[in-house]
């Protein structure tokens, strides 16, 4: 499960960036299945750290991994829908913090990593950045696609 749990999640990752919305679908299941299978389903819930102050939030901020994981799913998140706009981009962040939220729970309920309510800080901030670099990734697609058609073709 060392090996086979990135690939698989990268496969899909790859297959939900282009809009597959069962490899969409898949991962949502296996984030959220991966951390209590590693935990072979075995409960030793502790307490969560929820206390959060600036400091605590800007700190957390240096996590890359959460920014980058979260980038990811919103990007995923807003491959899914067919008008790349606002609407999109919003669900995208909403899903994002959701999946973040449910992590920090399961790693509460199964003693895996670090239960941190602030760790959902870089998750918000790395689904912002996500959800917007492809809207305005597929706004540069989608314009140089109908400046293409507006040119008139070989005679």
């Amino acid at each position: 499960m060392d090996v086979l749990g990135p690939l698989v999640a990268i496969a899909l990752v790859v297959w939900a960036l282009r809009g597959s919305r069962w490899a969409f679908a898949a991962y949502l299941v296996f984030a959220v299945a991966f951390l209590p299978a590693r935990a072979g389903f075995q409960l030793a819930p502790f307490t969560c750290e929820t206390e959060v102050s600036v400091a605590s939030a800007l700190f957390s901020l240096r996590n890359w991994k959460h920014i980058v994981l979260s980038a990811i799913v919103a990007m995923m998140t807003v491959a899914q829908f067919r008008e790349r706009r606002g609407v999109a981009a919003g669900t995208a962040v909403a899903v994002t913090v959701v999946l973040g939220l449910i992590a920090e729970l399961e790693q509460g309920a199964f003693a895996r990593g670090h239960c941190r309510i602030r760790d959902l800080v870089p998750d918000f901030a790395g689904a912002v950045l996500g959800a917007l670099v492809f809207v305005l990734l597929s706004w540069r697609v989608d314009s140089a696609h109908a400046a293409r058609k507006d040119q008139p073709g070989p005679v």
